[in-house]
């Protein structure tokens, strides 16, 4: 199993206030333990408060505001360590595909802070049997969470009248998702939200906080990342998230994942990479 596969860590700050949206080709487990706030996924505006976990999918745009102090664990899982740890009785692929969902903890809150909590204190790189503690702590701790969150409702904490300017800009983004390996022109996307090219560009950066191009860019390399962490070589990878000019693929690449691609496919293959780059850099606020 490979070590990178999954990161956990806990973070407190005084007052959280992200202030665009962003978003990852990987699993996220949220456990606020301190602090009142929203949480912003898509479209609408939910609670985020302690005694609940809340679950991102892949590709989920989101965002966090928060006052007074935010304590939290947060748990990121690749899409392929899912695939690894599922069995014929569980498939916690279905975690990375069912967008958002929140779970209230209730009497077994107390239990499932520890969980997060042993997990995160367990050393990454301890002695002789330690890697297989950690594992087994996170398989543990997934085993008692993915149940209660895929069967929750997604509208779970909605609060009323949250519906935002993100709805207008929705269609758009699920273009841009569906056809990463095609020529995507802001014409395109002005006709799948039915206003000009001028007036899409602006409601996209004001609903998202991204420019159209930069938002298809960041898709294109988390799919190209994930391609990458399959085997697929660089020129291949650029070719199938829809970069027709090599060296054009290896500069954006480089310039959004901070690592050129080439040494990115090596690095994951080698055990060496950062694939969680968001617990050190990414969720700080803008």
């Amino acid at each position: 199993m490979n070590q990178i596969s999954f990161s956990i860590q806990y973070r407190e700050d005084d007052g959280w206030d992200m202030e665009r949206f962003h978003f990852h080709n990987y699993v996220e487990i949220l456990l606020p333990v301190s602090g009142l706030g929203e949480i912003h996924v898509n479209s609408k505006v939910h609670t985020l408060s302690c005694g609940q976990v809340y679950l991102l999918g892949g590709s989920v745009l989101h965002r966090t505001l928060v006052e007074g102090r935010y304590g939290r664990y947060v748990l990121y899982v690749s899409r392929e360590a899912l695939e690894q740890f599922s069995t014929l009785q569980t498939d916690l692929t279905r975690l990375s595909i069912v967008g958002f969902r929140s779970c209230r903890l209730g009497e077994r809150q107390e239990e499932i802070i520890r969980l997060f909590r042993d997990l995160a204190e367990t050393p990454r790189n301890g002695s002789y049997g330690g890697d297989l503690i950690r594992l087994g702590r996170l398989l543990c701790l997934l085993g008692e969470v993915a149940q209660p969150l895929l069967r929750a409702s997604a509208d779970l904490g909605e609060k009323p009248g949250s519906v935002q300017l993100e709805d207008r800009i929705k269609p758009a983004i699920r273009y841009i998702q569906e056809n990463l390996t095609e020529k995507i022109t802001l014409e395109d996307l002005a006709e799948e939200v039915h206003v000009s090219r001028h007036y899409m560009c602006r409601i996209f950066k004001q609903a998202t906080g991204y420019k159209v191009t930069d938002f298809i860019n960041q898709s294109r390399v988390c799919r190209a990342q994930e391609l990458l962490r399959k085997g697929v070589s660089v020129r291949e990878a650029g070719e199938q998230v829809g970069f027709s000019d090599y060296c054009n693929f290896i500069r954006i690449f480089s310039r959004i994942a901070g690592i050129s691609p080439g040494r990115y496919g090596r690095s994951f293959r080698e055990g060496d990479i950062v694939l969680f780059p968001e617990l050190s850099d990414a969720e700080a606020p803008e």
